[in-house]
């Protein structure tokens, strides 16, 4: 008997040596596979965040932009470059440099790229903007019209941004799918507001 505990205790032994042995090694595995999807995830909360504070700033240019639209005066509007057009998108430069925004190279005296054109409406556009080949533009509309509750015509004024972002998620990626990419939109945002007595281009 006492021949078959011993063995019994030796096989015991063994066994246990076998499922209990340290397992420092696979805690690296584990490391290894699953730092790609925190990664992913780290900076896809980063990335998202930034953008839409990006976004946040951009609305409120646009704002700004609008309200000192409505009060100036649109004489000049059939100019291709009027002062009253240009100190709108100074407006806008100076908010966005303020707020630490990469303005891509536009000073409050860029000539408009596109316009007038039929109505009172510019664009400015700059494609130096860092880590990305999308172009800034700030488009600037003197001639929005429409209906009031009383079938009266409005008139109002218009600033649409349209910003690019260096989306860092697009490279990181590629570390949780190999040959996976991702192309983020640019941020855009307008608003729009009725002209004040004396303001706007009707």
């Amino acid at each position: 008997m006492s021949g078959s505990a011993s063995q019994a205790a030796r096989f015991r032994g063994y066994l246990d040596k076998i499922l209990l042995r340290p397992c420092e090694g696979a805690q690296l595995v584990e490391f290894a596979l699953s730092f790609p999807l925190l990664l992913v995830m780290v900076i896809g909360v980063i990335d998202f965040g930034a953008a839409y504070n990006l976004k946040q700033k951009l609305n409120n240019a646009a704002r700004e932009g609008v309200r000192f639209a409505i009060n100036e005066p649109c004489a000049d509007c059939s100019k291709t470059a009027p002062a009253s057009t240009q100190a709108i998108e100074n407006t806008i430069v100076n908010y966005l440099t303020n707020a630490n925004i990469d303005v891509c190279g536009l000073t409050g005296t860029t000539s408009p790229s596109v316009g007038p054109g039929a109505y009172a409406s510019w664009t400015f556009t700059s494609s130096n903007c860092a880590g990305t080949t999308a172009p800034f533009t700030i488009e600037i509309d003197r001639s929005i019209t429409f209906l009031n509750s009383a079938s009266i015509t409005v008139c109002a004024s218009k600033v649409l941004l349209t910003h690019p972002y260096p989306w860092t998620f697009g490279r990181i990626i590629g570390f949780l799918v190999p040959g996976a990419t991702f192309t983020g939109p640019v941020i855009s945002t307008d608003s729009t507001m009725q002209d004040l007595p004396g303001g706007g281009a009707c």
